[in-house]
């Protein structure tokens, strides 16, 4: 499998979540359609900072679903406000996981879809 292949498959999946997560929000009854952009954001930033970066699984829903108001309002995540926290959090997870080569990764990565693409009987 080619690696540029994989990156679609990659991107096709993440396409598909943020699908579910928006159907979900909205069965939800879209709560932060009434925010202006910098409320969004800043609930954004406040939820990111509290799920991915403390951990703190209670916001996880909010976190997806102020994500979710972005994607309907065809805005992109202000990622550009939290830089500095996915710095920590890319960190902490690196110092956590045990440490493989970029090619290591690629190639786990390959027969993991090697074998999720196999016919299963």
């Amino acid at each position: 499998m080619t690696d540029g292949r994989i990156e679609r498959l990659f991107q096709a999946f993440e396409d598909s979540v943020d699908m579910d997560d928006t159907h979900w929000y909205l069965e939800r009854g879209r709560a932060y359609a009434g925010l202006s952009i910098d409320a969004l954001e800043g609930a954004w930033v406040d939820a990111f900072k509290a799920f991915l970066g403390r951990g703190d699984h209670g916001r996880e829903i909010e976190y997806f679903d102020l994500s979710a108001e972005f994607r309907l309002r065809g805005l992109s995540l202000p990622e550009h406000l939290i830089a500095s926290e996915v710095e920590r959090v890319t960190k902490r997870v690196r110092e956590g996981s045990p440490s493989r080569s970029d090619e290591e990764l690629r190639e786990h990565i390959r027969h993991f879809f090697s074998d999720w693409g196999a016919p299963k009987n």
